[in-house]
């Protein structure tokens, strides 16, 4: 990643350190064949080496790459500041999810080569039907847009239509609403008085803590601490 531009690479385009020890991440580096390659690009020419690299190198809108750079920033400041959210599954799932829709916003922003925005599904009925099955069977559990299109088999541009259509939301800050209803229902559970409020925001897939505060503020009212505060004292809910 470069300025306005980044590399994807193809599968097999890579030269993965695997870790050891059960340790969670690991580093994607060029194959020493293509550093050496590189060393003479002058010479061999872009082309060549992304042929030889199986890779793209994608130019994307300054507005889209800086947005991903930003990300990624707030990626690296978590990992220091609060490496406890690392571990926890809904916030690695939240940030894949995030680190997908941006690299899929600055792959799009290339030009008009890059906004296919998708078919049309065959039947609203069934998309709807889908989609609602599964945010039935996952209740109480934190749902993204990948989990949405997986279960219609339909692409990310078109559940964004038929959302637009039907419920005049994109499915993005729908599924927000529904985390921050989730967050609300076990912030108000007194069952479990070990829970905070930062363990419920991760378990549901909130990793910023500032931001999930103002979002939950702005929707309920108060503070995730004051909903919280309320139900260990025995005060009833405020709906």
């Amino acid at each position: 990643m470069e300025g306005d531009s980044f590399a994807a690479y193809a599968p097999g385009g890579e030269h993965v350190i695997r870790a050891h020890g059960g340790a969670r991440l690991a580093y994607i580096v060029p194959s020493p064949e293509l550093i050496e390659q590189t060393s003479f690009a002058h010479l061999l020419g872009k082309a060549t080496i992304q042929e030889k690299a199986n890779l793209e190198i994608i130019s994307t809108g300054s507005d889209a790459m800086t947005r991903l750079q930003n990300f990624l920033q707030d990626l690296g400041s978590l990992a220091t500041n609060t490496p406890q959210a690392m571990s926890n599954a809904q916030v690695f799932r939240h940030m894949e999810q995030v680190l997908m829709e941006l690299l899929v916003a600055a792959y799009s922003s290339r030009g008009p080569e890059g906004g296919n925005t998708g078919r049309a599904p065959h039947s609203r009925r069934r998309v709807l039907h889908k989609i609602d099955e599964l945010l039935r069977s996952k209740a109480t559990e934190p749902v993204y847009v990948t989990d949405l299109c997986t279960v219609a088999g339909i692409s990310q541009p078109t559940l964004y239509r038929v959302f637009y259509d039907t419920f005049q939301i994109n499915p993005k800050r729908y599924l927000q609403l529904r985390r921050l209803h989730l967050a609300r229902e076990r912030l108000q559970d007194s069952s479990n008085p070990a829970q905070s409020v930062s363990t419920i925001a991760f378990d549901c897939g909130f990793w910023q803590l500032g931001r999930f505060g103002q979002a939950y503020r702005e929707l309920f009212g108060e503070t995730p601490s004051q909903t919280l505060r309320r139900s260990r004292n025995g005060a009833p809910k405020i709906s």
